[in-house]
Order: structure tokens, then C-alpha cells, then sequence
């Protein structure tokens, strides 16, 4: 939780006045803030007046405290249980206090001290009264270059844990200050240091904001949990500087974690079409899901920022399409499988179509070929058939002729007899008359 702001909490109602947000702590008076009835119930540490509060979280709480010595302000953390606080978290506080000890960065928030008051175990940290990133997001996203300049400032102090052997796991906007002249990293609640000794955060316990969290801190697997996760969650920064929302918004803290694991995040130009290409890659390539595949590190990545801001090549490349199209299978491995199988049927369903059409066109083959031997068959038949009718019929006349003639013939005989025997009877009376 930042010294300066947290993100679940409302502004106190003692907030700074002022036409700017970003002032240094010299710019600060006394007359600048103003005491409320709670201030009755605020803890009472030796050395320091508190002001007013600054934020709270689920196990932390934060003031704005005068530190009497020294006439200066601070920001006093203080465990939520006080004096009843366990074991756990003091030693989780303690490992805060000497993470931040051994960085010395002017992009990290410093720390002046570690104190116990009544069992109530406090640090007291630098003071940025400009406020929180996530603040000045929640008014408007940043331009382009101007978020590029930021996160490579990060990126410094980012690195410099690294080289100390701390992986802050909590990168996010509501832990960047935004200081008078730099940008300021906080909460190292949850840094991880493999020389600390025994880890707090359980086996198979996910540590982090869910938005923010890189994907092997989600599924989780601590043994990939390295400075590559910082990375990751410097291209989350850089996406909501941009788009002034996080990559990945679920509507429960469940599916936020689903969706950091499996899906793909909504591209920038899809937010803020006038994003330039150079940093959308600079981005996309931060919250890739293998480690493997971000930058190498802090320092790499404040490289690529450079470049970018200089209007250099980056080292950077976009992803292209089949590459897009190979990783979207990877993350949805039944989709690809389904596509195979229906691509299969289609394949065999058109084959088996093939060959069916090729038996439909010989059996039509086949049938037309018996069709016309049937028809020259019964052609011939006919033909056979006509022929032998005709012979019968041309046998028939001319039988039928003969007969004709015959009969015709015999009339005539008959006919010529019958004139003979007529004829025969009249000369014999004239040869009668004659005798």
C-alpha cells in the first residue's frame, strides 16, 4: 500500500489544497492541511504528530505524520491489528522495511526508520504529496510519450531491485508515487527475496492485485516468480497509462485470474487507436504469458522505451499473423482439435461424396449402355419381326392373287362351256330345218 495513496480508500477530507497536485515536500506548509474529529483517535507515536490519514488497505494503514526532530513530513505505515498484530505480519513489515533499506534510488520511496510503540510495530517513508498514478489515471490516461518517460524511470528502480536480489510483485499504478520530479516506487509488502529466509506467502497461494498479477503468479508457480513478473506488470502500468484501464478486468476476482491465464488482452488500438505501434509492441511484448518471451529484463525494457522516445528502432517486433493464430491455439488447444476433427469429416465426407459420384456416373454408364444394346435389340427384333410380316403378308397376296386368278379362270371356263352348250342346241335344230 502506498505511503501517499491507496486505491480502495476515498480522499481523506484533510486532502492537500494547492492549484498542482505534484509539489515537493518544501512546497508543503503547515497551514495546507487541516485536522478532523478522527484525529482523536489516531494512534500516539513518540516523535511524530499525525496529520490526517492517507489510506488504508486490508492489512496496513498509512498517515501523514510531522516528524517533530526533524520538522518534516512523513508517511507512517502502521499493521491495521496494532499490538495484536501476529507474527506473520510484523515479519511481513520487517522484510518491507529492509527491502526498501537496501535500495538507495531517487525512483524508490525512501525509508527513515522502523519503530515499535505499544506492541504497534510502524516505518516511517518518505512523503510524495503529488499522489498515486492510479489517481491521475482516474482523471485521464496519459499520452504516449509522457508514459513512456514514466515507466522508463520506473524501470530504474525496478532494475536496481532486481540487482539486489528483490522482486517487488506488486507493480501497479496505485504503487507509483508521482513525486516532484520523478515518479516513485512503493510497497514492497510483498517483495520477494530468495535470501530472506522462509517465504510468507504459502505454497499454492497466489500473491498480488489480481489485474495486475503476470500469469505465473495467477496459475500460481512460484519457481517462475522472478524478475520477469516485474516486467510483466511494468507493461501492465504502461497499458493503463495508455488506456486508463489494467489488461485484464474480470467481473469477479475469479475470472480476472481466468482471463490473465488463458485469454489474450484487448489490443491498445482497439482503446486508443492513436497509440503508435512502437509502444503497443513495447507493451504487448511486457505481457506476453511465457516469461520466456517478455524482455530480459528492466533494463532492456528501458532500453526499447529510449528507442521509442527518440524515435529509434525498437527491438521489438510485432506479432504477425500466424504467429497470432499459432499462440491463440495454444491458449484454446480444443478449438484447433475440433477444427482438425470437423476439417477431417469434411475431407472424408467429400471423398466418400467422390466416390460415390464416380459409382453414380458408372452405374449411369452401365444403364445407358444396356438401355441402348436393349434398344438395337429390340430394334433388330422389330426389324425381324417387320420382315417376317411383310413375307407373310406379300405370301398372302399373292396367294390371295392366285386364288383370284384361279377363280377368274375358272368363271371363264365355265363361262365359255356354257356358251358352247348353249350354242350347241340351236344348230342342231338349223341343221334340222335343213334336213
Amino acid at each position: 500500500m502506498p505511503p501517499g495513496h491507496h486505491p480502495d480508500a476515498d480522499p481523506p477530507p484533510g486532502r492537500l489544497r494547492g492549484p498542482h497536485p505534484f509539489r515537493s515536500p518544501a512546497d508543503v506548509d503547515d497551514d495546507a492541511f487541516e485536522l478532523t474529529p478522527q484525529s482523536r483517535s489516531w494512534p500516539k507515536l513518540p516523535g511524530y504528530e499525525i496529520v490526517r490519514e492517507l489510506g488504508r488497505g486490508g492489512a496496513a494503514v498509512v498517515y501523514l505524520a510531522r516528524q517533530t526532530a526533524l520538522d518534516r513530513l512523513v508517511a507512517l505505515k502502521m499493521i491495521l491489528s496494532g499490538a495484536l498484530a501476529t507474527d506473520h505480519e510484523r515479519t511481513r513489515l520487517r522484510r518491507e522495511a529492509e527491502a526498501v533499506a537496501r535500495l538507495e534510488h531517487p525512483n524508490v520511496v525512501r525509508i527513515y526508520d522502523i519503530g515499535e510503540h505499544a506492541g504497534s510495530l510502524y516505518l516511517s517513508l518518505e512523503f510524495v504529496p503529488g499522489g498515486s498514478l492510479d489517481a491521475q489515471l482516474a482523471v485521464r490516461p496519459l499520452p504516449p510519450l509522457q508514459t513512456a518517460a514514466l515507466v522508463e524511470a520506473l524501470c530504474g528502480a525496478v532494475q536496481a531491485a532486481h540487482d539486489a536480489g528483490i522482486v517487488h510483485r506488486d507493480l501497479k499504478p496505485a504503487n507509483v508515487l508521482l513525486g516532484a520530479d520523478a515518479p516513485k516506487v512503493t510497497d514492497f509488502g510483498l517483495a520477494f527475496r530468495p535470501d530472506a529466509g522462509p517465504k510468507l506467502t504459502r505454497t499454492g497461494t497466489a500473491a498480488g492485485t489480481p489485474s495486475y498479477m503476470a500469469p505465473e503468479q495467477v496459475i500460481p508457480v512460484p519457481e517462475m516468480v522472478g524478475p520477469a513478473t516485474d516486467v510483466y506488470a511494468l507493461g501492465g502500468i504502461i497499458y493503463e497509462c495508455l488506456t486508463a484501464r489494467p489488461p485484464f478486468v474480470g467481473p469477479t476476482t475469479l475470472e480476472t485470474m481466468r482471463q490473465i491465464a488463458d485469454d489474450p488482452v484487448v489490443p491498445i488500438e482497439k482503446l486508443q487507436p492513436h497509440v503508435p505501434l512502437d509502444l503497443q509492441t513495447i507493451c504487448l511484448k511486457c505481457l506476453e504469458k511465457d516469461p520466456r518471451r517478455r524482455y530480459a529484463s528492466a533494463a532492456a525494457l528501458a532500453d526499447d522505451l529510449r528507442r521509442f522516445r527518440h524515435g529509434e528502432p525498437i527491438a521489438a517486433r510485432p506479432l504477425g499473423p500466424v504467429s497470432r493464430a499459432w499462440r491463440w491455439s495454444r491458449r484454446h488447444p480444443t478449438v484447433p482439435l475440433l477444427a482438425v476433427t470437423l476439417g477431417l469429416m469434411i475431407v472424408t465426407a467429400a471423398v466418400q461424396g467422390a466416390e460415390h459420384q464416380l459409382l453414380r456416373d458408372e452405374y449411369t454408364r452401365a444403364v445407358r449402355a444396356f438401355a441402348d444394346r436393349v434398344d438395337r435389340e429390340a430394334d433388330a427384333e422389330l426389324r425381324q419381326v417387320q420382315g417376317e410380316s411383310y413375307w407373310s403378308l406379300a405370301t398372302a397376296t399373292a396367294v390371295t392373287g392366285l386364288l383370284g386368278v384361279a377363280l377368274v379362270a375358272g368363271w371363264l371356263v365355265a363361262a365359255r362351256r356354257r356358251s358352247a352348250a348353249a350354242a350347241r342346241p340351236a344348230d342342231q335344230k338349223t341343221r334340222r330345218v335343213a334336213v
